[in-house]
Formats: C-alpha cells, structure tokens, sequence
C-alpha cells in the first residue's frame, strides 16, 4: 500500500509539472490602488491589494478610487488601468468591457525574459528522491556566480554544528567561522573585476576535514558593467517600485543569484499566495546548489498547487 501511495504521489505531482506550461500566467497585475477586484467566473469579485498573476478568462474591474498597472509577459508592455473601467484578460490580449484604456507603454527589453522563463523554471520543481550519498562530495557549490561591489554575497549550504569553512578565491583565503544558520554567507570586499577560481575547504572542529577537487567561478564585475546594470535596475524601478519579483529574475538573469534569491524571497514573504513565483526562487537554489532550501520549497510549492493556493 505504501509503495502505492508512493507511486500516486509522485504521478500526481509530475502531472501537475507537466500541465503548467498549459496554464501559465499571462498577465502580472502591480501598483493597486484603491478598490481593484478580480473573478474567474464573473459572478464573485474578490478584493485585490498585492501583486497579482491574471490567467486566460480573469476579469478586472475598477471603482471611482481604483486603479492599477498589467505587465503582459507575451507584449512586453505596461497596461494602466484607471478608474471605472472592468477588462477581461485573453491569450489574444486586453478586451475592454467598460471604460477605456490609455495608450499602453513599452517596458522594452527589461522583461521580454520572462516570455520564455515560465516554463523553464518548470523543470526545477520536478520532486525527485534522495540521490546516493554523496560521502566524497561534503559540499557542493555554485559552478559560476557572478558578485560585484554592489551585491559582494557568495552563499554556501551549511553542513550543520561545528563546520567551519575556508573559502580560497584565487590563491587567497579567508576564514569563515562556523553558524547555526541554513546557508553560510560571506561578503567578499577586495576584489577586482575580472574572472576567478574558487573553492571551500570544510573544517570540524577547528581541524581539516576535507578538501574538495571541484571548483567554482566567481566573476566580479567592473564599474562600468555595474552602472550599466544599475540603469536596468533604475528601470525595474519606474515600472514597478520594490517589485522583488522582477528584480529577482534581472539579477538572475545577469548571474547575481545571491541578490536574486534574496528579491523573491522578500516578494514571496510580501506576496505569499502568489505561488508562481517559487519555481523563480526554486531554479536560484538548484543554481546556488542550496539542495536543503530547493527540497523544501518544492515541497511547499506543490503542497499549494494541491490545496489550489
């Protein structure tokens, strides 16, 4: 009966994967104000306050106070949506129902990533069972990460109680004192932009205990790429203040995955119910190689999809 259950289990859970490039959002609703409202059935409107993922068949309706913005992921533009106005959202478009709509604006190369991502973080949220035991692999780290002056964070899993590191970039290493925390996180403050090898030894107990073969890449960028990505951070900005969705996946898209994990997780804790964001926070601890932190947000993330959050 166990292996039964097993076995549903896991069929359910890839038929659910499987399906939701069928069902993708097509629509990001940001920047309520006032009474906005929502319904998939046109009958029961519900109370919109935070972002929002609008779907094929989702209707939207403002009052005299409300008001709020619609990023389209296939168009690429910034959709206003002032007061007294109710739309329906379609795979063909925006269909006014009441009101009008301004001219829309173009949100140009800034989120055109996000046409093509929503189904390529699918593949992160498959469940799979415990690998083998990885006794000559103590700590897997990030193959490539990029850090720069701005967002200085490289992340590592935690092995548990009196683990220490030694995180050796280029030749030169640094002492990183054990934590109780999930993840070690050390700022690196001396480096010069270019390419750099890196590696973590593993103490316990103040002793050697192990030091790996593989190694990693650590790319430090320069002032000029730096002010060049601040401009498309500038840009999130104007869009959609503090959205930590899109910042999350601009950084994960120029290589700051440290910064990138730590934008959807402010949003998710901000936006808790929007459960389409996790695969986005899913795929940036497959990549950062947080192995504990991925298990356990694939977990709650299919655990929601069952309840229908």
């Amino acid at each position: 009966m166990n292996i039964k259950i097993f076995v549903f289990f896991f069929f359910f859970i890839f038929c659910l994967s499987a399906s939701a490039a069928n069902s993708e959002p097509l629509v990001l609703l940001i920047q309520v104000q006032g009474d906005v409202r929502y319904t998939k059935d046109g009958e029961s409107w519900n109370l919109i306050s935070r972002n929002k993922f609008l779907y094929d068949g989702d209707r939207i309706k403002t009052d005299d106070s409300g008001s709020c913005k619609l990023i389209n992921r296939e168009t690429d533009v910034l959709q206003s949506i002032n007061s007294n106005t109710e739309i329906a959202v379609s795979k063909q478009g925006i269909n006014v129902l009441q009101g009008s709509l301004p001219e829309p604006e173009a949100a140009g190369d800034i989120i055109s990533f996000l046409k093509r991502k929503f189904a390529k973080v699918q593949k992160y949220t498959m469940v799979r069972r415990k690998g083998r035991d990885t006794q000559n692999n103590y700590l897997q780290i990030a193959p490539e990460i990029t850090l720069s002056k701005a967002y200085p964070e490289i992340v590592w899993e935690n092995l548990g109680p009196g683990y220490s590191y030694e995180l050796i970039v280029n030749g030169k290493k640094y002492k990183v004192p054990e934590n109780n925390g999930y993840i070690v996180c050390f700022k690196l403050t001396d480096m010069i932009p270019g390419k750099f090898n890196y590696t973590i030894n593993i103490l316990y107990q103040g002793e050697l205990l192990y030091v790996p073969q593989a190694k990693g890449t650590i790319r430090w960028l320069s002032e000029s790429e730096n002010t060049l990505f601040q401009k498309k951070v500038s840009r999130i900005h104007e869009i959609a203040h503090d959205n930590g969705f899109l910042m999350g996946n601009i950084m994960d898209e120029h290589g700051l995955k440290v910064a990138a994990m730590y934008e959807f997780q402010k949003f998710l804790a901000e936006n808790p119910d929007i459960n389409e964001v996790r695969p986005f926070l899913i795929k940036v601890y497959n990549d950062l190689k947080l192995n504990k932190m991925k298990h356990s947000e694939t977990m709650l993330y299919h655990h929601n999809r069952i309840i229908g959050r």
